[in-house]
């Protein structure tokens, strides 16, 4: 959402607003699927735990779309909006395919309190480290090899940045599912598991409905600066190296 707007619709040629739209339905359609994976997920028994099978498999297909995503050929208009529409919102699913059985799987590594803050503050603090060196390797890919603002220079800066990134996806994901062993499988259910109900009794509950309208306040504030910063920056400020606004945004 930092760099892949600004690069297509500057760059590949895709308009601002199938843009803005095809990043409104991924992240509305995020809505849906997120809680229907993680009921897949809970459903799922197999010899390698419930999570793991989805964070594994999952992985290479999300590495695939990473490249594809940063990497799109050469097309017209037409054929460059639809590689955008189809690679975003493949994408969009594939990542919630593998992000949230490892969501799931981090609170069941252990049962104790301590532990379990000990490990949310270590994925918190990596989080950032790899936003941070995520966000620098596009202009450390840029000054490495001499590249100017011309779209063949960016085309080869993002392809750059695609192809080392996607098998770092898969590799650490491989290593999460080898690595970590996961509890004893509860016992299934003895109720039939009803989706809509469930979603039901979560919207009764007055603190969510709370807690839920201000992580969408707080959302709302997040992704917009994160999502037009780089516009912002070339358009309004007449800054020549955005990265660097990002970085210091970061």
């Amino acid at each position: 959402y930092l760099y892949v707007p600004k690069f297509y619709t500057d760059t590949v040629g895709v308009s601002a607003t199938t843009m803005g739209v095809t990043i409104f339905f991924a992240r509305l359609l995020d809505a849906f699927s997120d809680p229907v994976v993680g009921a897949l997920s809970d459903k799922t028994r197999t010899r390698y735990g419930r999570r793991r099978p989805y964070i594994a498999l999952g992985s290479l297909a999300l590495g695939c779309l990473i490249f594809m995503i940063y990497s799109p050929p050469n097309l017209s208009q037409w054929g460059a909006t639809f590689w955008f529409i189809a690679t975003m919102l493949s994408l969009s699913l594939v990542w919630t395919l593998v992000d949230v059985p490892c969501e799931s799987l981090w609170p069941e590594i252990t049962t104790s309190y301590d532990e379990r803050t000990a490990l949310f503050s270590f994925r918190e603090g990596m989080t950032i480290i790899g936003t941070i060196l995520a966000v620098a390797s596009p202009l450390i890919i840029e000054v490495a090899y001499g590249l100017q603002q011309a779209p063949a220079d960016q085309r080869f800066k993002f392809s750059a940045f695609g192809a080392f990134y996607a098998p770092i996806a898969i590799i650490c994901c491989w290593i999460c599912a080898i690595r970590i062993k996961e509890i004893k499988q509860p016992p299934r259910p003895a109720h039939k598991f009803r989706f809509w109900q469930a979603w039901g009794q979560a919207f009764k509950n007055r603190p969510f409905r709370i807690l839920l309208g201000a992580y969408a306040v707080s959302a709302v504030g997040a992704n917009l600066p994160a999502t037009l910063i780089l516009y912002y920056v070339e358009y309004v400020l007449g800054g020549t190296q955005p990265e660097i606004f990002v970085l210091m945004y970061i």
